[in-house]
């Protein structure tokens, strides 16, 4: 959300109507003090208003393309939205405690865990949100979610037909 107010504020959303009422307010001003007639101040008006309109929507455009580009090359899962709604990181879920390596109860997830290949039995245990958090956190621990579903994949007793 901080991130949204900042490109409002910067594309002009909040400075722009005032800009624009103290425009119109001093031109009206000119105007009158001239004597000229209404044709002209309609003419500054509107020039004033599509001015300030364009400069608006350009700022707009230029900060949505900024945003949109950020948002690609970041990796937004649970953990990194977590941390950005409450400032720290998360707690280890209590349904991975048998594949972290010293679990406890609100043990605080950092780089420095270690995770196990579970059992078929336990993955198959899991819910699909939970293996989704499972994976993110894998690859949040800059490993390949693929080779962690591969190893636990080849513990599995072989097969016989």
């Amino acid at each position: 959300m901080k991130t949204v107010w900042k490109i409002l504020k910067r594309s002009g959303i909040v400075i722009g109507p005032i800009v624009f009422c103290a425009s119109v307010a001093l031109a009206a001003r000119d105007i009158v003090e001239l004597g000229l007639s209404w044709y002209w101040w309609a003419a500054i008006g509107g020039g004033i208003f599509f001015a300030s309109g364009f400069a608006i929507i350009y700022g707009q455009h230029k900060d949505i393309s900024r945003l949109q580009v950020q948002l690609a090359t970041e990796s937004i899962n649970w953990i990194n939205a977590y941390e950005r709604e409450h400032g720290e990181l998360p707690q280890v879920p209590e349904y991975l405690e048998d594949v972290v390596v010293g679990y406890f109860p609100g043990m605080i997830i950092s780089k420095d865990i270690h995770l196990l290949s579970p059992s078929l039995q336990y993955w198959g245990r899991l819910l699909p949100s939970q293996k989704d958090k499972l994976l993110e956190l894998v690859e949040w621990l800059g490993y390949d979610s693929r080779d962690y579903i591969a190893k636990m994949q080849m513990s599995a007793p072989p097969r016989t037909y």
